[in-house]
């Protein structure tokens, strides 16, 4: 495997708080259905990914690319982990607005605080209760469509 598409998948396994395994196999079946991701980890590997690209694309890209997102997304797009629904355990309790922020995409934190327009809220932050039932009701994941190579 080359050393850069190697280290591309060495920080998505990161992404997720996992390291990659020493025994890792690019070429089983499905590999990529092992993990999942939020939404907000994939935007952030996209970016890094697309940085990362900027000098060290040989091995990842056919060649130079001119746009490096686009390239860093279509990578995603075919090998990227499945993305899933935002789960209590990716926070923590009176869960801090800045968490939230960093968490969710930009969509889905104006669309929650649209959601708690009204309702009883911490000067700190949400409590786990509300965000529960906001998760419960909402459907934030989605499973990417996967294209055949």
């Amino acid at each position: 495997m080359n050393d850069n598409l190697q280290k591309a998948l060495q920080y998505m396994f990161l992404a997720i708080g996992e390291e990659m395994p020493a025994d890792f196999d690019g070429k089983k079946k499905h590999w990529y259905r092992e993990h999942s991701w939020t939404e907000k980890q994939q935007e952030e590997y996209i970016e890094w990914l697309s940085n990362f690209l900027r000098h060290n694309w040989e091995g990842i890209a056919d060649h130079k690319p001119s746009n490096y997102k686009d390239v860093a997304k279509e990578f995603v797009y075919a090998y990227g982990w499945d993305t899933r629904k935002l789960k209590m355990e990716d926070f923590t309790p009176v869960i801090p607005f800045g968490q939230l922020q960093e968490i969710m995409t930009e969509e889905e934190y104006k669309n929650f605080m649209d959601w708690m327009t009204g309702k009883t809220c911490s000067p700190y932050g949400v409590y786990p209760d509300d965000l529960e039932r906001y998760l419960s009701r909402r459907q934030c994941g989605r499973k990417q469509q996967r294209r055949q190579l």
